[in-house]
């Protein structure tokens, strides 16, 4: 290391989820930049140029993972909000009730060409009951661990969350790691038989 520093993004952006790319090729990030709407997916080159969305969608994308051979990405993002709410907004409507109108979040995939995926193609959801908060794909590339709460209520996110295995390509759930409590993004290990996680030791373990 040359022990200098370079600066990638210097316009005032907040970022989060910054990651790279399966081929190490490209530093990615989620932030709201340029005609943005809600957060989305971005790719910088790490030897210069212009960042590049690679997906974006109509409600904020909250996390994503590329698989590993840097053919599609999985995100998630919130349902849209019904017509109803969009018109009272419009209408000057502004209170934020707790949890009034609870949108779970749901997986999407998005097939990637040359890194992005095409302004013509839309992203496809899966159909899953619950809401999903964590995603990470296996070495293979074939199965995702996907956290799930039967509701996006809070109280469900933090206490009855469950690690799952969703095949890619059925877009089927596997097998379920049973804990009780709070828990953490799953890993696979680098050969891929194995999952480890931080839990709770039990459903009063407050960590």
């Amino acid at each position: 290391p040359s022990g200098q520093s370079r600066p990638f993004v210097t316009r005032k952006v907040s970022l989060s989820k910054v990651r790279w790319t399966p081929d190490g090729r490209r530093i990615t990030y989620l932030a709201k930049r340029f005609d943005d709407t809600h957060k989305s997916v971005y790719a910088i080159a790490i030897d210069g140029g212009e960042s590049r969305r690679v997906v974006g969608y109509e409600t904020a994308i909250s996390d994503y993972a590329f698989s590993p051979d840097g053919e599609r990405v999985a995100f998630l993002a919130k349902e849209k909000r019904d017509k109803a709410y969009e018109t009272a907004k419009k209408q000057g409507y502004n209170a934020k009730v707790y949890e009034e109108e609870p949108r779970s979040t749901r997986l999407w995939f998005g097939e990637l060409e040359d890194g992005l995926v095409p302004k013509d193609t839309k992203p496809t959801a899966v159909a899953l009951e619950g809401s999903v908060s964590t995603l990470t794909f296996s070495p293979s590339g074939g199965t995702l661990a996907i956290s799930i709460a039967p509701t996006p209520s809070i109280d469900d996110h933090y206490m009855k969350r469950q690690v799952h295995l969703f095949d890619v390509e059925t877009k089927a759930l596997g097998g379920k790691l049973e804990t009780q409590g709070k828990i953490r993004t799953a890993r696979f290990s680098p050969s891929g038989d194995k999952i480890a996680m931080i839990a709770s030791a039990d459903l009063n373990d407050p960590s």
